[in-house]
């Protein structure tokens, strides 16, 4: 009933009571999820450790029109679309937000079979380093990425910006597999391929800097998401 009546208050156009604050151990609280009922398979990355609440969002595609009002109540100002043109034609997101957001378009390739390989696909696609020169603005905080179902393309993503916040690997499966909470099959051995992809290359700043991520937008988001 809870929900369904949040559901109400944003269809009016109210303004809801915040969807995300501290918990006694530093994580986010959110009721039950972030954006419940509006956006599938969303939520804060600040539920894993030594991560801030209310600065980084993932999720799945926001196309409800609701989403608008949710996205202002947190104050989301930046909106990553990490899927290929093709997939934002189908299902674009909602018209609303490109009148109170900044809209990325950051395509990673379609991981078909959720394969290790598809998601190494990912690991190098050009759009990552798009993703970290938006993270590395200040102005665009905070911030929500998607996919289409956040599950692939947004777990690769959100283990890397993890990875680059300190998190440990148990932590980024962790949140990886919060997916199945929405219904979704996760393949955790996928992710796991990218997690060492990452220790063979050096870790995750000799990656970033290999790409051309910059030390000052690597020190932005550290200091917006910490």
């Amino acid at each position: 009933m809870r929900s369904s009546l949040a559901l109400v208050v944003l269809v009016l156009g109210c303004a809801p009571a915040p969807v995300t604050s501290p918990s006694a151990d530093g994580g986010c609280l959110d009721e039950p999820r972030v954006f419940a009922n509006v956006v599938e398979n969303a939520r804060d990355l600040g539920g894993s450790p030594g991560v801030r609440c209310g600065q980084l969002f993932r999720g799945a595609v926001p196309s409800a029109q609701p989403v608008c009002s949710a996205f202002a109540n947190t104050g989301v100002k930046t909106v990553i679309d990490l899927r290929v043109p093709s997939e934002r034609q189908g299902d674009p997101d909602a018209a609303c937000l490109s009148t109170q957001a900044s809209m990325v378009l950051a395509p990673m390739p379609i991981p078909y079979n959720v394969s290790p390989a598809d998601y190494l696909a990912d690991l190098d696609s050009p759009a990552v380093r798009t993703v970290f020169t938006t993270l590395g603005d200040a102005s665009a905080y905070p911030l929500f990425f998607h996919c289409t179902y956040g599950r692939d393309r947004s777990g690769v993503v959100a283990a890397l910006i993890l990875l680059s916040l300190g998190v440990s690997r148990e932590d980024i499966l962790r949140d990886y597999q919060r997916t199945t909470e929405d219904g979704l099959r996760t393949t955790p051995a996928s992710l796991e391929a990218v997690l060492d992809e990452i220790d063979r290359r050096g870790g995750i700043e000799a990656h970033l800097t290999a790409i051309g991520v910059t030390p000052t937008e690597l020190a932005t988001l550290r200091a917006q998401a910490h």
